[in-house]
């Protein structure tokens, strides 16, 4: 009996010495949701985490009324990977969490050490030739000088709050990830949180997401999409990830009311297709569904180092006028 105290009384000290609750309102309701979603708090915070605050509308606002205290100086670094659709949302994420902490905020290009097996993820290079066209230059990492504090500070920091696959498989990860985020986020002193991983389904500010990036995306764009249109997006890779048949978009379609269906494809998609529907693939079928029944139209090319114009294009109409579907054809 005397043993079982015992080890309940171990047990109890170490799960008080690790309880991520008292650090909730320090962090704000994005990063409490990741903690609620990945049950390094209780699953019941997916309804008690607070709101996001949405306080910062732009990034002169982030530049502005991020903490100048130096004697306890908060920096969050979001590390990209992946294509662009990915990286508009770590960055996003990594912004509201930067909010809640008013910690200076930078963004950065996953390191070969850091990428699975020394490879770096498919479409990072594009997707981060995007974030450079948009980012100002005051949030661009790899644009401090050497010297920097901020730099300086970041670079010796060994801890980084991931969400990958490859990560929360990792024994020693999941077991002392309690321990290095109470560490880090109550420590007196100038830390570096840096966040690598996918961070999806979490709470953002919808109206700041508007305001970060699409007036820096279409700033001279006049074209767009009727407010009763369908904007659908095409990557046509197959059998890289999940795709859909053509009865999925004729469900869809056949219950939405729409004036007009434009499609924004990438360029490996076929310019036209064939004769013979027999000759179809899955592409091809998904193509023809939409150009012979419901009479969708290709937007003019979109005149782009990658496929990140077209990207854009369409994110900019989820956020505004038309309906976005996106087609994934991986």
């Amino acid at each position: 009996m005397w043993l079982l105290t015992a080890w309940m009384t171990v047990w109890l000290t170490l799960a008080n010495a690790q309880d991520l609750s008292p650090i909730i309102d320090k962090i704000g309701g994005t990063f409490c949701q990741f903690l609620a979603q990945k049950s390094q708090i209780h699953r019941s915070f997916l309804w008690k985490c607070p709101k996001p605050t949405c306080a910062w509308d732009n990034w002169a606002e982030a530049l502005e009324k991020h903490s100048n205290n130096t004697a306890r100086t908060r920096v969050v670094l979001s590390i990209g990977h992946n294509g662009f659709g990915n990286q508009l949302w770590q960055h996003t994420a990594a912004f509201m969490i930067a909010e809640s902490l008013k910690a200076r905020l930078f963004i950065t290009m996953i390191p070969e050490e850091l990428s699975p097996n020394g490879v770096t993820p498919p479409n990072t290079f594009a997707g981060m030739n995007a974030m450079e066209r948009l980012l100002p230059s005051e949030f661009q990492y790899q644009l401090l000088p050497l010297n920097s504090t901020y730099r300086e500070l970041c670079d010796r920091e060994p801890y980084i709050v991931f969400d990958r696959p490859i990560d929360w498989r990792n024994g020693t990860y999941t077991k002392d990830f309690k321990k290095n985020l109470l560490d880090i986020v109550t420590d007196t002193n100038p830390r570096c949180i840096k966040f690598l991983g996918y961070f999806q389904n979490l709470p953002l500010c919808a109206d700041d997401a508007r305001r970060l990036w699409t007036p820096r995306m279409f700033s001279n764009n006049t074209m767009k999409p009727g407010e009763h249109d369908i904007s659908i997006y095409l990557r046509c890779m197959p059998r890289h990830y999940f795709f859909n048949s053509p009865e999925f978009y004729e469900h869809i379609l056949n219950r939405t009311s729409h004036d007009k269906v434009w499609l924004f494809m990438a360029p490996e998609c076929p310019s036209h297709i064939g004769k013979d529907p027999k000759q179809d693939g899955i592409v091809t079928s998904v193509l023809r569904v939409l150009y012979e029944k419901y009479n969708a139209t290709k937007w003019p090319s979109i005149v782009s180092e990658d496929d990140t114009g077209m990207i854009t294009h369409c994110f900019y109409y989820t956020f505004t006028h038309s309906h976005c579907i996106n087609l994934f054809f991986y």
